[in-house]
């Protein structure tokens, strides 16, 4: 409801706030382009699922994009998503008896977010420049180095699984934050965005 939606504006405005900035000086990670947002409305039907990936592209696809822009004479620059979004909006599936939606039980529905543990700083300036820092060490970049390729995070035994309940809102650092959506056995509605910046 509206309430739900105005709480989750403070809580993104207040993030973009704490990080937001013109120049390098401004504490954290990332310099924030608050008023370059994306959104959209998902909708999983009964069986979707998404594979783990991260909401960022890693060096190899970052040069696909570029050398697709300057084919396109596009020289607008391209600030990268800083922090990803989501405002679960739950299932649409009823009780058979009172006709009322049932809460999301994550036992018998699935469908939850699997967040893995963050990578590093350094790990993330590897999968965008192929170097652990771009300003420290951009002399060794090289077509061997920062492919992007991290691993298979789901062989690892840490991680949070996020039930998808209505109302819940989840932010993360998407240049930091592996994850995947977990086959889901109803009907599963999302809200997803994200914030735009530049990793420093």
């Amino acid at each position: 409801d509206r309430s739900d939606y105005e709480l989750s504006h403070r809580i993104l405005t207040k993030v973009a706030d704490e990080y937001c900035g013109d120049d390098d000086e401004k504490d954290g990670e990332h310099v924030i382009h608050r008023k370059e947002t994306e959104a959209a409305y998902l909708y999983y039907d009964k069986g979707g699922y998404y594979d783990w990936h991260f909401d960022t592209p890693s060096l190899r696809k970052s040069k696909e994009e570029e050398q697709r822009r300057d084919g396109n004479n596009n020289n607008e620059e391209n600030h990268r998503r800083a922090f990803s979004f989501l405002l679960y909006l739950g299932g649409h599936e009823a009780d058979p008896k009172s006709g009322e939606v049932r809460p999301w039980d994550a036992s018998k529905d699935g469908g939850e977010l699997r967040v893995f543990p963050s990578i590093s700083l350094d790990e993330q300036h590897r999968r965008i420049v192929g170097a652990p820092n771009k300003k420290r060490e951009a002399n060794v970049r090289n077509e061997d180095s920062g492919s992007g390729l991290v691993g298979d995070p789901t062989d690892q035994e840490e991680f949070l699984d996020i039930v998808p309940e209505e109302g819940t809102l989840v932010i993360f650092k998407s240049e930091a934050i592996c994850h995947q959506v977990l086959a889901t056995n109803r009907e599963r509605l999302v809200v997803v965005g994200w914030i735009h910046g530049d990793l420093k």
